[in-house]
Formats: structure tokens, C-alpha cells, sequence
């Protein structure tokens, strides 16, 4: 199992600033992940590779108990078109995210969809396009 922590640790070392979601796909495919699951409140992903799993934390947003936001889907997408754009870095997003009722987000690599989920019923889902890698 520790090769797949390496392989994940490789992936995680950069900070993603502007649209991960753009960059990940390919150098996903290297390490082999499938879905990334990652709670915004709790502070942490769980990154599904053909070999395993593997665990990263962040710092957390709610660090005692506190009330989710209501779900505001315009102020998600401002902040996931504000990511695309580069305006903003991985925790700035995390932040309005949180801010826009958003608890935690799945991102499909297979299917390239990133499904957003807030506090009961909501969810919002973004696709994003194949990425082709060029030498």
C-alpha cells in the first residue's frame, strides 16, 4: 500500500491555484485515481487509486460545531468560475464554496463531473471537458 501513497503524494505535492479541475484529469491518469471525495467542513479527500485509497487532510473550515450556510447555487458557480478563471487559490475556493451552502464535493475522473452537495437534498453538478496531453 505504500506505493500507493507515494504515487498519491507525487500528485498532492503541487497547490493547485486556478482550475484543478482542468489540470487533474492528467496527472490523474499517471497516478491512477478515479474519484477524489473531500469534505470542506471536516478538512480532508480521499483520493481512489486502482490500488487503494489514500487519505489527505487540510485545514478544516468548521472547527467546532457551527451552522452550514444555506445553499446559494449562483455563489457556487461564481466561485467555481472564479477557480476556472485563476482568480482564486484552492482554499479561497474551498472558503466560498462553504460559503455557498457546499459541504463537500465528489469529483468522477471516469465520468468528469464534480458533484457538489450541501446540507439535505442540494447538489449541484459540473462536467468538464477530456483533456489531451501533448509532448
Amino acid at each position: 500500500m505504500v506505493g500507493v501513497v507515494d504515487q498519491a503524494q507525487e500528485l498532492l505535492a503541487a497547490e493547485f491555484v486556478g482550475d484543478a479541475l482542468n489540470v487533474l484529469p492528467a496527472d490523474a491518469k499517471t497516478a491512477a485515481i478515479t474519484t477524489i471525495e473531500t469534505s470542506i467542513a471536516a478538512g480532508g479527500s480521499v483520493y481512489h487509486l486502482a490500488g487503494g485509497s489514500v487519505a489527505q487532510s487540510f485545514e478544516p473550515i468548521a472547527k467546532t460545531a457551527v451552522a452550514v450556510p444555506s445553499w446559494d447555487e449562483t455563489a457556487l458557480i461564481a466561485a467555481i468560475r472564479a477557480d476556472q478563471a485563476g482568480r482564486s487559490t484552492f482554499t479561497e475556493f474551498l472558503r466560498a464554496a462553504w460559503n455557498a451552502g457546499v459541504t463537500g464535493f465528489r469529483v468522477d475522473l471516469t465520468e468528469r463531473t464534480c458533484t457538489y452537495v450541501g446540507a439535505g437534498t442540494n447538489t449541484y453538478v459540473e462536467t468538464y471537458p477530456a483533456v489531451t496531453l501533448t509532448d
